[in-house]
């Protein structure tokens, strides 16, 4: 708990006006150090796996001219349009003992990798590309700070199948997060595991 610091709102005359400017540094330090200190990077972990055996109601709500369908496209569009380079790792760490069960209780996993990118605001946080290693999953992800940590999520996944017309499933999202928490990013036909924490060294 942070020490009360009590100050006199007006200091006698006789009160030396530099143990007046002395209280005050010492406590503005004092804030200062309880306060925690914002990460300069992070470390992000993402999986994005499929569900292998899902209800036939999924591929009934599909409806590719519906208004919903559309936005969706849209949002997915104008977010991969954003995407810029960052050397992502094709694993996991943090995230690899949960990668393993669902591999485990029948899943697939359909993109996995890590990134350490900086603690920036929206506008300069970078929106990473997800996908690649399944040509069915295209979306980025973009991981970001205001006074709190968030992430926009974009995926789109298409059902198996040459036809032009086969389901393409979406996750858009908006999501808070806090650090060292595994976020769930939840669909009927797939989704998607994220964990950020503050890089160490």
């Amino acid at each position: 708990m942070a020490a009360m610091v009590s100050l006199p709102a007006s200091p006698p005359a006789s009160f030396p006006r530099v143990l007046v400017m002395r209280g005050f540094a010492l406590l503005i330090l004092a804030l200062c150090a309880s306060a925690p200190a914002l990460a300069r990077d992070y470390d992000v972990e993402l999986i994005v796996f499929e569900r292998t055996h899902v209800s036939g109601d999924v591929e009934e709500q599909w409806n590719p001219g519906s208004n919903s369908q559309l936005s969706n496209q849209e949002t997915l569009r104008e977010f991969i349009a954003r995407r810029d380079p960052q050397d992502v790792l094709p694993d996991t760490s943090r995230l690899q003992r949960l990668q393993s069960e669902l591999q485990r209780s029948g899943y697939r996993v359909l993109y996995s990798g890590r990134w350490r990118q900086p603690a920036a605001v929206f506008q300069n946080a970078p929106v990473v590309t997800v996908g690649g290693q399944d040509s069915r999953l295209d979306g980025a992800i973009r991981v970001y700070r205001t006074s709190l940590i968030f992430a926009d999520i974009a995926l789109g996944l298409e059902d198996v199948g040459a036809d032009s017309l086969a389901p393409l499933y979406f996750i858009n999202e908006k999501r808070r997060l806090k650090f060292q928490e595994v976020h769930y990013f939840d669909h009927p036909r797939f989704g998607a595991l994220l964990t950020v924490w503050p890089a160490e060294g």
